[in-house]
């Protein structure tokens, strides 16, 4: 997918080796704040946290109630990461988490950078 206007741009596409969806925006003005919030809807429980530049929401769940199930667990994480100045992620609420700054998110090529 790739889209633009205004002078941002924003390509995204699917990496089947690491088994992620990368979000790359160019054009953003980083000497304004950005906002980047991943949210999941109710009933979703998901547990939330941020560290640093990094903000996460996981969960799991047992396949056990519905006729059929398979009585399996799956699990599912969203997560965003951004380079930038002033970059800091935040817990907004239990499915809410937020990263805010100077920032151009989701560069690919430092996303398997080791921390």
């Amino acid at each position: 997918l790739e889209e633009s206007g205004g002078g941002i741009s924003l390509k995204a596409w699917v990496d089947h080796d690491a088994d992620r969806v990368i979000v790359d925006v160019r054009g953003l003005a980083p000497q304004k704040l950005q906002h980047i919030r991943l949210a999941l809807w109710e009933p979703r429980s998901p547990s939330a946290s941020a560290q640093a530049d990094t903000a996460v929401l996981a969960e799991t769940w047992l396949d056990n109630t519905q006729p059929g199930a398979s009585g399996r667990q799956f699990g599912s994480l969203a997560a965003i990461r951004a380079i930038g100045r002033d970059v800091h992620a935040f817990v907004i609420d239990e499915r809410t988490v937020e990263v805010t700054g100077g920032i151009r998110p989701l560069v690919p090529n430092d996303l398997a950078r080791p921390r």
